[in-house]
C-alpha cells in the first residue's frame, strides 16, 4: 500500500506554463478540425455527416478540457499566488 500522508509538491510554475500552453493548443486543434470537417462535407452525406457528428463530439470535450484548465489555474493560485497568471491558463497561444 502506497504511503498517502506523503506530501506531494505539486507542480512547478514552468511546468503550469507547459501543460497550460498545451491545453490551449489542443483545445484550438478540435475546434478547428471540427470546423475544418463542417466547412468541407454537406451533412446530408451519410460518411460525411459520421465524421461530422464524431468530430463534434471531441469537439465537445472542450468542456472538460476547460474544468480542467480552471481546476489546474485554481492549483497554480494557490502554489504559487505571486506568480499566478490567468494567461497561463486561458490568455493568447494557441496556434
Amino acid at each position: 500500500m502506497g504511503n498517502f500522508s506523503k506530501s506531494k509538491d505539486g507542480l512547478t510554475m514552468v511546468r503550469h506554463q507547459e501543460i497550460g500552453k498545451r491545453l490551449k493548443q489542443i483545445q484550438h486543434e478540435i475546434t478547428a478540425l471540427h470546423v475544418e470537417l463542417t466547412a468541407a462535407y454537406p451533412i446530408s452525406n451519410p460518411n460525411a455527416k459520421k465524421a461530422i457528428n464524431a468530430s463534434g463530439n471531441i469537439a465537445g470535450l472542450g468542456g472538460n478540457l476547460d474544468k480542467l484548465r480552471c481546476s489546474l489555474e485554481n492549483l497554480m493560485a494557490k502554489q504559487h499566488p505571486t506568480k499566478w497568471d490567468v494567461d497561463v491558463y486561458y490568455g493568447p497561444d494557441a496556434p
